[in-house]
């Protein structure tokens, strides 16, 4: 068994996410367990949003959940997996989780 994590610019793009996948069937016959976290920068924008909420800036936090929208939006498409049902499901219930906290 082998632990692989991946996170930040390793993940940061479809063509980092298509070779994270690359690395990952290479190692297949080790048993990988995989962990990953946020693509680059959305733990900052994240963070970022916290505060602008807690300060009560709407117009602002409204402005950077529409940034890191687009930011996985723009991935997903890539990747070509935007019109997948499950996937598309999941991905609009975070996004509705975030719009609405």
């Amino acid at each position: 068994m082998i632990v692989m994590k991946f996170g930040g610019t390793s993940v940061g793009s479809a063509e980092a996410i298509l070779r994270v996948c690359n690395i990952i069937q290479s190692r297949l016959p080790q048993q990988p367990v995989v962990v990953t976290s946020a693509v680059g920068g959305a733990t900052n924008k994240l963070v970022a949003l916290t505060k602008l909420a807690d300060r009560a800036e709407k117009d602002q936090a409204d402005a950077l959940v529409v940034e890191f929208v687009e930011q996985h939006h723009s991935i997903i498409a890539e990747l070509g997996i935007a019109d997948d049902p499950v996937f598309a499901s999941m991905f609009e219930t975070g996004i509705d989780m975030l719009q609405s906290a």
